[in-house]
């Protein structure tokens, strides 16, 4: 019979234990939220560095492109007043419309002084096409959230009528998820009233009512007691408990539950550990959404499309596509500006916008 083979190195280390108990635990907890807070770190880093690039690099492409337009609508507008004869109906009919477009989209960029060139080429005024425009999109957003959503929304202003229907769409997301919230929590609370030894606290539990201020203060009065120089056996632990109770000092003026919390840790009974474990498993959650939120308004202010990877390639490559395209944007206005010179390059400007 062959020799049974050695058992020695199949047995549990004695550490393996401890890898899965309440410290162990309580560290990779503290160690999530610590993630966190240096992933929304980096991305505020990153959000800022981008608009610090975008500002130098895309934002004086469009500043360029807004007075080659404003000068085309002037030029456009000199033209229309001219009235030359040689123009066809057709062709002064063009010239009207895309002079107003270009007048109208001014205003909307800031350009207001020209709202009066608008409404005297115009047979709308400005106020009269954005009231039109407005109640446009009234139909359109009651078709997508229904007849008296509107009730408070600007009747003379499409930008604020989306606005509007966006607040309303998300106050509605809003109160679903609370609702969800609140099934999950009394799901929660049936499950502990269940099982006693259910991981989530029952209601009237310390664990339950603790606010941020009782934590921060609770801790802080344990580590004071636990590390008060008096108690040191002798001077070496005296320095040592002097040291560490400055930095506990110190945590606690900056309300800084992550470094109270590590230092508190180590010498923490297992319930409590527990308890500690869970309120930094619910502060996770609630830093990973507010992260979430936090990239996308970072993508809305950017102009990123949504889904959009959050890398510096994927910023870069964006930023990039933006400053191409509001150069060739440039460049056509350029070279639209150009071409209104003299009549017969106004005819074929227009002729090309009316074929457009």
């Amino acid at each position: 019979m062959s020799p049974r083979p050695p058992t020695r190195g199949l047995r549990p280390s004695p550490a393996a234990p401890a890898a899965n108990g309440p410290l162990a635990a309580y560290r990779r907890a503290l160690q999530r939220v610590q993630r966190l807070q240096a992933q929304r770190d980096a991305q505020q880093q990153q959000g800022l560095a981008h608009q610090r690039l975008w500002a130098a690099e895309v934002l004086p492409l469009q500043r360029q492109h807004l007075q080659v337009q404003r000068d085309l609508a002037l030029r456009l507008a000199d033209w229309r007043e001219a009235d030359d004869p040689r123009l066809s109906s057709a062709q002064r009919h063009t010239l009207r419309e895309a002079l107003c477009a270009r007048l109208r989209a001014l205003c909307a960029q800031g350009q207001a002084d020209l709202a009066p060139l608008h409404d005297r080429h115009s047979p709308l005024t400005l106020a009269q096409w954005r009231q039109a425009q407005a109640a446009a999109v009234h139909a359109q957003v009651a078709d997508w959230l229904g007849d008296g959503w509107a009730a408070h929304a600007p009747a003379d202003d499409p930008d604020a009528v989306w606005d509007a229907a966006r607040q309303r769409w998300q106050r509605e997301r809003a109160e679903r998820e609370a609702k969800r919230q609140a099934r999950r929590q009394a799901r929660q609370a049936r499950r502990a009233a269940l099982d006693p030894g259910a991981t989530a606290p029952r209601a009237g539990t310390p664990e339950h009512t603790d606010t941020p201020d009782t934590v921060l203060r609770r801790l802080y009065r344990q580590l004071a007691s636990a590390l008060h120089p008096d108690r040191a056996p002798d001077d070496a632990e005296r320095q040592r408990r002097h040291h560490l109770m400055g930095e506990v000092n110190a945590a606690y003026a900056q309300r800084d539950l992550l470094t109270l919390l590590r230092l508190q840790g180590d010498a923490a009974p297992a319930e409590r550990l527990a308890a500690l474990t869970r309120l930094l498993q619910e502060q996770t959650a609630r830093l990973e959404r507010l992260r979430q939120h936090e990239q996308q308004d970072w993508r809305h202010r950017l102009g990123l499309p949504d889904g959009t990877p959050w890398d510096d390639g994927a910023l870069a490559r964006h930023r990039q596509a933006l400053g191409s395209a509001w150069a060739e944007r440039l460049a056509q206005a350029q070279r639209d500006l150009a071409q209104l010179q003299d009549v017969a390059g106004l005819q074929r400007w227009l002729n090309a916008q009316r074929r457009a």
